[in-house]
């Protein structure tokens, strides 16, 4: 069974940097009219511990994961509904969620 864990990322290499520099910029920089060197000036600048902003990732057996179609059916995650993102492309999303239990 694979390991699924939601970390907060607060360090990462140059290359994982690199990485989701470029998901980020595919998804709203380049939309918004960013270079890829603001957003990874975001990105970097985002890797706070205590205060905003913060980012958080999906790790399967440690390694980190973007949206895919049908990823997060298959960890857990429960679609809620679509919602008007406002963006050029994709406008429609899907809005899903996580029940996590303390236990």
């Amino acid at each position: 069974m694979n390991n699924i864990e939601i970390k907060q990322i607060t360090k990462i290499d140059d290359d994982t940097l690199a990485t989701i520099t470029k998901w980020m910029h595919n998804w709203w920089g380049r939309e918004d009219g960013y270079t890829f060197e603001e957003v990874k000036c975001f990105m970097k600048h985002s890797l706070q511990k205590h205060k905003l902003p913060q980012t958080y990732g999906i790790f399967v057996d440690n390694k980190i994961y973007t949206k895919y179609h049908g990823l997060y059916e298959k960890f857990g995650w429960k679609y809620v509904s679509d919602f008007d993102t406002y963006r050029k492309i994709p406008r429609i999303q899907g809005l899903y969620k996580l029940d996590l239990l303390i236990r």
